[in-house]
């Protein structure tokens, strides 16, 4: 299911569709750049330790930018969903709000695993060139990982998404305040990582560059074990 598919998504999905595409697309533009030079990195026959120190100091600086790039997208998914308008998420709105978030979060994570398909490649034989039918294998089983793992959030969604919600209050009521969403949303954060553990989000390391492509875990598979099925 590809998050541009909003005849299948549902009338409650389509009026919440631009905080979180804006959400998803601003992360997906930050892992191009970040990743673009990566692969530009890896692919020389030998790595550059300046150029390697030189991107790890402007993903930091990204970082901060992404953050604030990101933070009133958050805040204004989190109006939409506040129905009546108390400043709190109560359990269903909750559940709307996690709803639009897990299905938004496909195209990216689709993105996320192809672009990092090619990363594992590039990295194992710097400088020889990636294999484009072996590549094309290893990215339609990351997608097919990455579908078979949706479709096993969607059939318990309303228990994964109260269980991230318990995260974020441990009260009864269940009722979070923006900025503990705003929070759990920002990549990186503390409060981030504990969040991505709770609710699937089909990259259980979330949606941050990793450094090595193989570090990506889709089903608690990483891509090098995945390519290593494929011959």
């Amino acid at each position: 299911m590809s998050a541009e598919d909003t005849d299948d998504c549902g009338a409650e999905l389509v009026g919440q569709r631009d905080a979180f595409r804006m959400y998803f697309g601003t992360i997906r533009v930050f892992w191009e750049v970040h990743c673009d030079e990566v692969k530009n990195l890896w692919s020389q026959k030998t790595m550059d330790v300046d150029v390697a120190t030189a991107i790890a100091q402007q993903l930091e600086k990204r970082m901060v930018e992404l953050h604030q790039k990101l933070r009133p997208i958050i805040e204004e998914a989190f109006a939409q969903h506040d129905v009546n308008k108390d400043g709190l998420l109560d359990r269903e709105e909750i559940h709307t709000f996690l709803t639009a978030y897990g299905h938004w979060q496909v195209s990216t994570c689709e993105y996320i695993v192809e672009y990092g398909a090619e990363l594992a490649q590039i990295r194992r034989k710097p400088a020889r060139g990636v294999d484009p039918e072996h590549l094309l294998l290893v990215r339609e089983a990351m997608v097919a990982a990455l579908q078979e793992q949706y479709a096993s959030y969607l059939e318990r969604a309303r228990e994964h998404h109260m269980r991230a919600a318990r995260l974020l209050d441990s009260g009864t009521n269940l009722q979070i305040a923006k900025e503990k969403l705003v929070r759990a949303l920002l990549p990186g954060t503390q409060q981030n990582k504990r969040f991505v553990q709770r609710l699937p989000t089909l990259l259980s390391h979330g949606f941050l560059p990793a450094w090595s492509a193989l570090e990506l875990r889709p089903q608690g598979k990483t891509l090098a074990a995945i390519a290593n099925t494929i011959t």
